[in-house]
């Protein structure tokens, strides 16, 4: 048996998701399914910790190509740029892991954020990269001229 945190320990885990074998196969669900696999107090506490869990994932360049344009091009930090596309992806991933019970923010709301704010429904396209750019620059300009803000 190897010890909780070491690298065997790590290795072998990742390995039992990876082949859905054992409790491996219920965190292959993904952390909303698991928790409705696993009942009321483990749906309870996904619920408290989502959002922190959920940013992480939106803040990563490689989920939202935006994000990795704002990383390459923004000489000082860019935590208010990346909140911009955070907020709205967290509460899409929500909806969509939880079949519409947990967020009002579906696909097609995503989708009109995307237009009204980001420049296209192309930037809420995760399959490709047309839109990305205005996307990114949209959100750098408007960021910017909130900083510059007063108030």
């Amino acid at each position: 048996m190897s010890t909780a945190g070491s690298v065997a320990f790590i290795r072998l885990f990742i390995d039992k998701i990876a082949k859905r074998e054992g409790f491996g196969g219920v965190l292959a669900e993904g952390v909303m399914r698991a928790a409705d696999m696993l009942g009321s107090d483990a749906k309870a506490l996904a619920l408290g910790h989502f959002t922190q869990t959920g940013r992480g994932l939106a803040y990563g360049p490689k989920v939202f190509s935006p994000s990795a344009l704002i990383y390459a091009t923004e000489p000082r930090p860019s935590v208010a740029e990346l909140h911009e596309v955070c907020e709205p992806l967290t509460k899409w991933a929500l909806w969509y892991t939880t079949g519409g019970s947990f967020s009002y923010l579906s696909t097609e709301v995503l989708r009109n954020i995307a237009k009204r704010f980001w420049g296209s429904e192309d930037a809420a396209d995760f399959s490709s990269t047309a839109g990305k750019a205005l996307a990114a620059v949209k959100i750098q300009n408007r960021q910017h001229v909130k900083d510059a803000l007063i108030l």
